[in-house]
């Protein structure tokens, strides 16, 4: 995962809005835009279950999956992107979603590991996409962000903000029913981008760059800076509704449960925030380590990596601690909660499952280079990109059983 910078980044501006598609095997027809709109004040839903379609699995980026993790794994197929990933996977019609840092977007089958398509942006590929009606949504280090169709990769449109977009979008209606793309770049602007033509909304500017996605509560956009501000913003006008110093540049999408916002920010801590007050309701303080991971939060329960080598769990409602987990590395990685389970990369280079209830490990796997890319979890699979260029796909591992030729019983 791509993190605040606080010192001032170089960024060239591409010169070009219009990325080349690479498709491999016969082409599913594109889709026309469906004229379907949530109600006023609704959240743009995906339009298939039981999919992974935004990185932290919706618009509260509760990093909650519907599944239930089992406790052995093997590895399906592995693909090479040529690049670093940063990006964080989504799963959505049979494929596999992400950027890489070669510039392109891959499209990968689910069940087999093969591309699909592929897609040229002018810049490297930090930002993770997201997936509405049938439509990926992802940001580049060129500037823009792009719309492209879900099955063959064709561009849809692109929209040029003023420096690189490491953020994930998110996709709401407005008080018309019309879906709209929140999303920031580095150009310390927050966007609504209207999802069907692309064209601007609004926009709304900060000090410092947008790092992190948004999440939604109500109408409200909330969002953290590096200008160590949280906001709260009108989805429909983009009038700011809220401000709260919060003591650290932010690097992650903040949580929202009912009224309540979490998340972690640069300076080691780790916040709950009332929305409706704007007021911090209970702070953690890690080891003199920064979060920069998201929060994964089912219950009662908040999960969350650090730098500090850790997995923390706290109780939601108190900020107490329940459980710590020491790893192998950093984790910048975002948690993923699925049943009673917890999975995440880390720095060091292994992919963790640990027990909800003690944070004991159940299962790890190795792949050798640092991992800051949050899991996917759909379809019974866990997806994960890695730094060193790879995204792995794991499946359960089912025990053999032994067949005694005597009796042709199973053992």
């Amino acid at each position: 995962m791509a993190m605040c910078r606080i010192k001032k980044n170089v960024w060239a501006k591409a010169a070009r809005g219009v990325g080349m598609v690479c498709v491999w095997g016969c082409l599913a027809i594109a889709p026309v835009f469906a004229d379907v709109h949530a109600n006023k004040g609704e959240i743009a839903r995906a339009n298939v279950s039981g999919d992974w379609e935004h990185p932290r699995g919706g618009a509260q980026a509760l990093g909650v999956a519907d599944e239930q993790l089992f406790d052995q794994y093997q590895l399906a197929w592995q693909y090479e992107t040529g690049g670093s990933v940063k990006s964080s996977p989504v799963m959505t019609n049979g494929l596999v979603i992400a950027g890489s840092q070669n510039r392109y977007v891959h499209a990968i089958e689910i069940a087999t590991g093969l591309m699909r398509w592929t897609f040229e942006t002018g810049n490297i590929i930090e930002a993770s996409p997201i997936v509405h009606r049938g439509v990926v949504i992802i940001g580049s280090d060129d500037g823009y962000v792009y719309a492209l169709d879900g099955q063959t990769g064709a561009q849809r449109w692109s929209f040029l903000t003023d420096a690189r977009v490491l953020a994930h979008a998110v996709v709401v209606a407005d008080e018309e029913g019309r879906d709209v793309v929140i999303v920031g770049s580095y150009d310390s602007t927050l966007y609504a981008i209207d999802f069907l033509t692309g064209e601007k909304r609004w926009a709304f500017k900060i000090d410092s760059y947008v790092n992190g996605g948004a999440s939604i509560y109500q109408d409200m956009a909330v969002f953290g800076g590096c200008d160590r501000q949280l906001y709260t913003v009108d989805v429909n006008t983009g009038e700011k509704l809220g401000q709260l110093d919060i003591g650290g540049e932010v690097a992650a999408t903040p949580a929202i449960v009912e009224r309540f916002a979490y998340l972690g920010q640069m300076q080691n801590e780790l916040l709950a925030i009332d929305l409706e007050t704007m007021a911090v309701v209970w702070q953690f303080h890690d080891k003199d380590f920064p979060f920069v991971a998201s929060v994964a939060v089912e219950g009662d329960r908040l999960v969350i990596g650090s730098r500090s080598r850790r997995v923390y769990c706290l109780d939601r409602h108190t900020g107490d601690l329940l459980w710590e987990t020491r790893t192998r590395g950093a984790v910048d990685s975002s948690p993923v909660i699925a049943g009673d389970r917890v999975v995440v990369g880390t720095g060091g280079g292994r992919v963790l499952i640990l027990d909800l209830q003690t944070g004991d490990p159940v299962w790890s796997y190795d792949v050798g280079e640092a991992i800051t890319a949050t899991p996917a979890v759909a379809h019974g699979m866990i997806v994960i990109g890695c730094e060193n260029g790879n995204i792995y796909a794991f499946k359960r591992e089912v025990e053999k059983k032994v067949l005694d030729n005597t009796t042709g019983d199973s053992q």
